[in-house]
């Protein structure tokens, strides 16, 4: 299993059984690389099929990355690392790098890309059955040529850029979820998921009722799919920039996962004997984001200084009259006051004055 190279962690192991298509993002990662180009295997596990993205390793602003196989078993998988491991072993094979859970983005500051990819989650909780994730152990994978090939140095700007994304504590406070989209309130993804499962009802057989839905999964109104290019647009989605990328070049937003920035907590209660979860969920905007008096106000482009949106789960399962779900969400919206404002610190002064600027 496997390319023959002597390593066994690079091994894949998995089920071939077929799956219906159900479309979402690759659930683990396994990375290899050859002298000329990075594969990556994906592997889904409720189609129960991989696929494959190469990218070129290569110095230079364009990214060259192309998805080789959109979905095969897990021999033909084998068949295709072997034979790259074969056609590269004059030059060192077919080598693995690590596995992996995601892929946050793709970016380059002087010279070559770089990769940055969720190494370890911990699972946080559940809403309708769709796991939610906090990113544990990231990694930087440069994707430019390898040594003796490169044209490009390491600059003191190429360095000090890497060191500043690497700054970034990306084990604190970022969500992600396979199934389900974290940047988004629950009323928005149940409409989103309605609409799907309607769509699905009226394609499966003319004879079925539509709006009638199988009581497997999460339930009504939560079905899974994958993001499209507008969910990546939102404004709570942390890295809508650093997958533009590879979007664009593939275009597909299956490689890559969508963080959330912001808090997360679950908690089970139980009201008069019912079990009920109550869950709150808080996302942080990408734009005009810092800290705390060093933003005020707001942009040039309209956007307030650290606006966050706070939604209040509640579900108390399933109504069994109805076969509904028994859910309801509280969201809430705050940011700085929408003016032209600004403070300026002093150790000297605890409460800064609010400097108003007018135009």
């Amino acid at each position: 299993m496997g390319p023959t190279n002597g390593s066994s962690e690079g091994q894949l192991h998995g089920n071939n059984e077929e799956q219906p298509d159900i479309f979402m993002p690759y659930q683990k990662l396994y990375i290899y690389h050859t002298k000329f180009c990075f594969l990556i295997v994906g592997y889904c596990r409720v189609r129960k099929r991989y696929a494959l993205l190469e990218i070129v390793r290569q110095d230079g602003q364009d990214l060259q990355a192309r998805e080789r196989v959109c979905s095969c078993n897990l021999g033909e998988i084998n068949t295709i690392l072997r034979q790259a491991h074969v056609d590269t072993q004059d030059v060192g094979g077919l080598q693995f790098v690590t596995k992996a859970y995601g892929i946050i983005g793709c970016i380059r500051f002087t010279s070559g890309f770089y990769l940055l990819i969720v190494t370890r989650k911990a699972h946080m909780g559940s809403i309708r059955g769709h796991k939610v994730y906090r990113v544990d152990g990231v990694a930087l994978l440069p994707l430019g040529a390898a040594a003796g090939v490169s044209q490009q140095q390491d600059t003191p700007e190429e360095r000090r850029y890497r060191k500043l994304l690497m700054g970034v504590d990306l084990t604190k406070g970022f969500y992600f979820s396979f199934t389900y989209h974290l940047a988004a309130t629950l009323q928005y993804n149940y409409q989103a998921g309605l609409a799907g499962a309607y769509a699905a009802a009226a394609a499966s057989t003319s004879s079925q009722k539509q709006g009638q839905f199988s009581s497997s999964g999460p339930g009504p109104g939560f079905a899974s799919s994958a993001f499209s290019s507008a969910d990546f647009d939102s404004m709570f989605v942390w890295n809508s920039f650093l997958t533009r990328a590879l979007r664009g070049a593939l275009n597909s937003n299956l490689w890559v996962v969508a963080l959330v920035h912001g808090f997360w907590d679950q908690r089970q209660l139980s009201v008069f004997g019912r079990p009920m979860t109550l869950t709150v969920l808080a996302r942080r905007s990408r734009h005009f984001a810092g800290t705390r008096f060093k933003k005020r106000g707001i942009s040039d482009q309209g956007k307030v200084a650290n606006e966050v949106e706070t939604e209040q789960i509640l579900d108390a399962g399933i109504d069994y009259r109805t076969g509904l779900p028994l859910i309801s969400s509280l969201v809430q919206l705050r940011g700085s006051v929408p003016l032209y404002w600004s403070q300026q610190t002093s150790a000297l002064s605890p409460k800064p004055e609010i400097i108003l600027q007018n135009f």
